[in-house]
């Protein structure tokens, strides 16, 4: 028998663990007044009077609930600025954050919010500060490889005007016929020069036969197999798979990565750096 938050000789709450066959006692305790309480289950019965959860108690939780935040965002931010992202776009939220994902509902640990460069963690889905590294090292990848898409998306739309732009004047044109850039022109199109490699359909199928490095990545290429596979699927699957190769990397865990995707890893990862580089020196020059 126990009593939660006696004062002044009453407790708010008595409870007492019985067996669920234990009919005898059972019906000795809900004639005095017993109930049985939330806790109960797996054969046993969790038998209280008085409050459910006592204020002591709540106080208690709610405590523990701003500490556990607090290691929660205190982790993710240093691991964003290890990581070289800004630790300011990491916040918490108490929120439930669910999604379905092989027919399965799902609660998000974190959340990169890819328009705005936000990332959000979840502390009631993420149970320590060890846990907490690893969420936000997927996240700030997921953050990561949009810039460097961004930026690629940009290089390839100015790359096409400049084809364009020959086409007009009659000029030679800056790709070849495969869609690759001439080389006098490589260097002024960096990014797109850098990723040839990685792109057209027979580079894509490579990533997309050597699937997922861990099974959460691989369910995402589930579900951009067959028909469902489209653009928006396949992007998703390349994010997710990149995002978990760099919480690997940040937890200091083995990678079953196939060589094609460790290639294209390192390069958005490099891509990004190189970025920030120019756009600090920018910030500087202007400043």
């Amino acid at each position: 028998m126990l009593v939660h938050e006696g004062r002044d000789n009453k407790a708010e709450r008595i409870e007492m663990t019985v067996f669920d066959d234990d009919a005898v006692r059972l019906a000795a305790l809900k004639a005095v007044g017993f109930r049985s309480g939330a806790a109960s289950g797996n054969g046993v019965q969790v038998m209280i009077t008085g409050r459910e959860t006592t204020q002591a108690e709540k106080d208690r939780a709610a405590r523990q609930s701003a500490e556990h935040i607090g290691v929660v965002l205190g982790a993710g931010q240093a691991t964003a600025k290890l990581l070289g992202y800004d630790p300011k776009l990491v916040r918490t939220s108490t929120e439930d954050y669910s999604f379905t994902l092989t027919g399965t509902v799902r609660h998000a640990a974190g959340l990169a919010h890819l328009a705005t460069g936000v990332i959000t963690l979840y502390p009631e889905r993420i149970y320590s500060a060890d846990a907490a590294v690893g969420v936000a090292a997927h996240e700030v990848a997921h953050q990561k490889y949009q810039t460097v898409l961004n930026f690629l998306q940009k290089e390839r739309e100015a790359l096409w005007e400049a084809d364009r732009q020959a086409a007009q004047q009659n000029q030679p044109a800056i790709t070849n016929v495969d869609g690759t850039i001439k080389e006098p022109y490589r260097d002024q199109f960096p990014l797109v020069s850098r990723f040839e490699k990685h792109e057209g359909p027979d580079a894509v199928q490579k990533r997309i036969d050597k699937d997922g490095v861990t099974d959460y990545s691989k369910d995402y290429w589930k579900e951009a197999a067959g028909a469902n596979q489209n653009l928006s699927t396949v992007r998703s699957a390349h994010h997710e798979t990149i995002a978990e190769m760099a919480r690997l990397e940040v937890e200091r865990k083995p990678s079953t990565a196939a060589p094609v995707w460790k290639s294209y890893y390192k390069d958005v990862m490099r891509t990004y750096d190189e970025i920030q580089e120019k756009l600090e020196a920018a910030k500087a020059k202007a400043a």
